[in-house]
C-alpha cells in the first residue's frame, strides 16, 4: 500500500500525516527526527503566522500551535455544511481561510486581531 503524505514546511520543522496513518507528524527538516505526533486523523495541511490549520478527512477543522517542533491543538470544529467526503484543502488568501465541501464553499476570518 502506498502512503500518501500532505507535508508543509515552516521554519525547521516539516508537518503532514499520510493515509497508512492517522498521525499527524513533525520532522525535524534537517535531521529527520521526528520531534512530535498527534493522532488526529489523516487530513490537509495549511500554514499561516505561525499556526498549523488541518482538515481532516471527518470533517474537523483544528487549530494548531508548534514550538520548537511540539504540537499543541488549540481550537477545534466540525464542518457541518455540504455533503460528501471531507477531502478537499485549505485555501488562506489574504488573512481568509477557505473551505469547500461539496458544493459549499465557506470562509473563516483568521487575521490576528
Amino acid at each position: 500500500m502506498t502512503a500518501l503524505w500532505v507535508v508543509v514546511k515552516t521554519g525547521d520543522y516539516l508537518f503532514g500525516c499520510g493515509t497508512a496513518t492517522p498521525d499527524l507528524r513533525s520532522v525535524n527538516a534537517e535531521s529527520g527526527v521526528i520531534t512530535d505526533s498527534l493522532r488526529i486523523g489523516s487530513g490537509a495541511i495549511i500554514a499561516a503566522d505561525d499556526m498549523l490549520y488541518y482538515y481532516n478527512q471527518k470533517g474537523e477543522l483544528m487549530l494548531l500551535s508548534f514550538n520548537n517542533g511540539k504540537l499543541q491543538k488549540v481550537s477545534s470544529f466540525k464542518i457541518t455544511k455540504g455533503t460528501n467526503q471531507h477531502f478537499s484543502h485549505p485555501v488562506i488568501n489574504k488573512g481568509i481561510l477557505y473551505r469547500r465541501h461539496g458544493g459549499v464553499l465557506m470562509a473563516f476570518d483568521v487575521r490576528k486581531k
